[in-house]
């Protein structure tokens, strides 16, 4: 009897963590608000050009990493 609770709450908390992710996973995925007044215009493009800036900065160590490992060969 005490096995089939333990299996019972094991079930429970793995649906728990599994709508956890869930709900993170379309968060993250689930396109931006749209603005509604010309600051939040502005915060949406000060964001985009901030994650253009990450991923090109992010790129170049790698491609700089890459080149490091190929001369040392």
């Amino acid at each position: 009897m005490a096995i089939q609770i333990k299996k019972a709450q094991k079930k429970i908390e793995k649906e728990a963590i599994r709508q956890k992710i869930v709900l993170a996973t379309q968060k993250a995925i689930a396109p931006p608000a749209e603005p509604t007044s010309r600051m939040d215009m502005a915060i949406n493009i000060a964001r985009n050009a901030f994650s253009v800036w990450q991923g090109i900065s992010l790129g170049m160590k790698v491609v700089r990493s890459i080149q490091t490992i190929c001369k040392r060969k």
